[in-house]
């Protein structure tokens, strides 16, 4: 009996420390969006993602990574605990959520189709009314196609992330969705499609946009700190 109890305490024991080894600092968030964020080897990876390790290793912080669709990723960053989110763009009603650490990766988004879809004319409002769009619910594309008037289930369909806009412009679901010129390669090698399966019909020059680390206001004072004077010594 007696041997069974100290068995009994030396699992509890074992259980309580491997516990204690999970606890962590911070919860960091981001969204699907390849080549900066993405899951790879059952892990949160990318050229985006690894700035952002780097940056909570120097600040002496510990971190899990998550990915979710970005509205849920934005809602967690903004009312969670100690929670940071990146590549985000930094926003009029954004500004005064967060405090804004370090920027990640830069974005230059227009109106991609299907090479086998040419000519598009985007010229005018009017003719972008004349297709139909695939974005990703309350990203910064989404909130400037209801800024300038265009109708969810009328002008656009609105997607969970990335891959779900790209899947549904492949399947000819959709004429356009709004990505990044850098990445169309990218995401045809994702899809198994050759380089020039898609293009990029007209630039947006004012979705140009550069995408930050940061992190809640709900924060505990002394982590902030931290992450405060890792941003100092950042690189620019």
């Amino acid at each position: 009996m007696k041997a069974k109890v100290i068995l009994c305490l030396f699992c509890l024991s074992f259980m309580y420390k491997a516990n204690a080894a999970e606890v962590v600092d911070l919860q960091i968030v981001t969204e699907l969006s390849p080549p900066h964020q993405l899951w790879e080897n059952n892990q949160v990876a990318g050229a985006a993602t690894e700035k952002v390790k780097a940056f909570i290793q120097k600040a002496g912080l510990t971190a899990t990574y998550d990915i979710f669709p970005w509205a849920r990723a934005y809602n967690k960053a903004v009312k969670g605990p100690d929670t940071l989110i990146y590549s985000i763009a930094k926003t009029a009603e954004r500004t005064n959520l967060f405090h804004w650490l370090i920027p990640v990766v830069e974005y230059k988004f227009g109106f991609v189709a299907l090479s086998s879809n040419k000519p598009i004319d985007l010229s005018t409002k009017e003719q972008l009314s004349k297709y139909v769009i695939a974005l990703q619910r309350h990203d910064y594309a989404h909130d400037w196609m209801l800024s300038q008037g265009f109708e969810e289930g009328k002008n656009f369909m609105v997607c969970a992330d990335i891959d779900c806009s790209w899947n549904l412009l492949l399947n000819k679901n959709v004429d356009l969705i709004i990505d990044s010129q850098q990445f169309i390669e990218v995401m045809l090698e994702r899809f198994n499609k050759p380089y020039d399966f898609a293009y990029l019909v007209k630039e947006l020059p004012e979705l140009s946009t550069t995408g930050y680390l940061a992190v809640s206001k709900n924060i505990a004072p002394e982590k902030l700190a931290k992450l405060l004077a890792a941003k100092t010594t950042a690189p620019k």
